[in-house]
């Protein structure tokens, strides 16, 4: 579970609790992050996200798509049916080579709409 709270997003993996604020590093290019995560204990977990209403629930796989790692996040809740796929690159020419794999349907990058904090919430 992802509760997200002003910017930031807190998580519960398994045993592990997190605290993860990500920020463009150019405002407008969302291919490029920068993070920091907060490791958290289950009270401060739980005191951070109490009654919080901004919630989404997802599954995450990592995967290998042509030579290039991935993520897939498939979605439940009031999102169930949205299944996004976050390629991760380690270089500014891995980046400016790929080529979108005919699994993916359309390149949301820009889209600020599907990012993981503004979906939290809505269905």
């Amino acid at each position: 579970m992802i509760r997200c709270i002003r910017g930031a997003r807190i998580r519960r993996l398994g045993n592990r609790f997190e605290l993860t604020k990500k920020l463009p590093v150019a405002e407008s290019d969302a291919s490029r992050h920068a993070e920091v995560t907060i490791p958290l204990t289950e009270v401060e977990y739980l005191g951070l996200g109490r009654d919080h209403r901004r919630r989404i629930t997802k599954s995450r796989c990592r995967v290998r798509i042509d030579g290039h790692q991935a993520e897939v996040d498939a979605f439940g809740g009031s999102s169930a049916g949205l299944v996004l796929i976050g390629f991760e690159f380690t270089s500014e020419a891995g980046l400016a080579s790929f080529e979108t794999h005919a699994v993916c349907l359309a390149d949301v990058t820009q889209e600020s709409l599907l990012a993981g904090g503004v979906l939290a919430g809505k269905s």
